[in-house]
């Protein structure tokens, strides 16, 4: 909801400023840092990483509460540890998955022959995504796309195989099976180019945009209400300040957007 346009007393001057100190607004800042142009990050929260926290507050090793993994070996943010000098450690998720069907978790390995095998053609079906849904790299139109539910029924899975998929598969994309488009996952399955190994930072998230954050004019507990783009720059109102650039860059999520409008 827009407010009443009131200059405050105070004005700050900059080149950009740059809306969020997550992941991307961070990154944002930093290029912009390095590169010599002066730059004001503005933060809502009292810490920085947005959706990504990493709480030392609980015990000794640090616990997420947001991202955890780093997603393969060819990932900028790997060679973003390797520069702020963080270690890193191997996680073998593929071949640490433990399935419960109601007694204690086990390993694949140990499972019962049916269920072993019921969670494998699961896994096959997945990844023969791209060659069914997309043949030749070519992906459908909206029109012919369908659920990665409808997808596995069609191929002959039950329920409970579409239960268990909807664990193995959905969650991690934070979604229910039925409302992950095909065509959007054979899209992120072609553009790959990480790589399947999967990492994680010994100390957590917290140091890596600690590193990233160094040095960065941030504000943090400063909210943006209003955003005004003129011809001769733009102007960003907080409660009680102003924010004066040629350029504003914002890196909020869709989520946090669409509550405001």
């Amino acid at each position: 909801m827009l407010r009443p346009y009131t200059m405050p007393m105070n004005t700050t001057h900059t080149s950009v400023i740059v809306i969020g100190a997550g992941a991307a607004g961070l990154a944002a800042a930093r290029m912009l840092y390095d590169a010599g142009i002066a730059v004001v990050v503005l933060e809502a929260r009292d810490r920085i990483g947005g959706r990504v926290w990493s709480d030392s507050s609980f015990a000794a090793a640090p616990i997420e509460h947001g991202a955890e993994l780093i997603h393969g070996r060819h990932t900028s943010t790997l060679e973003l540890a390797a520069a702020a000098g963080l270690a890193v450690a191997a996680v073998d998720r593929a071949n640490g998955l433990r399935w419960s069907d109601g007694a204690a978790a086990l390993p694949l390995t140990e499972l019962a022959p049916t269920m072993r095998a019921r969670i494998e053609r699961i896994k096959a079906a997945y990844s023969a995504l791209p060659a069914l849904v997309a043949p030749a790299g070519i992906l459908p139109q909206p029109a012919d796309d369908r659920s990665l539910a409808v997808y596995l029924h069609q191929a002959g899975f039950d329920a409970e195989d579409l239960a268990i998929a909807d664990v193995l598969l959905a969650q991690t994309c934070c979604a229910a099976i039925g409302t992950l488009s095909c065509a959007d996952l054979v899209r992120e399955m072609l553009a790959d180019r990480a790589g399947p190994e999967e990492f994680r930072l010994h100390d957590g998230y917290g140091p890596l945009f600690a590193y990233l954050a160094r040095d960065l004019p941030i504000r943090l507990n400063t909210v943006v209400h209003t955003i005004r783009h003129a011809a001769d720059g733009v102007t960003v109102l907080t409660d009680g300040e102003a924010f004066q650039a040629d350029h504003c860059i914002v890196t909020l999520p869709i989520g946090v957007l669409q509550s405001q409008w």
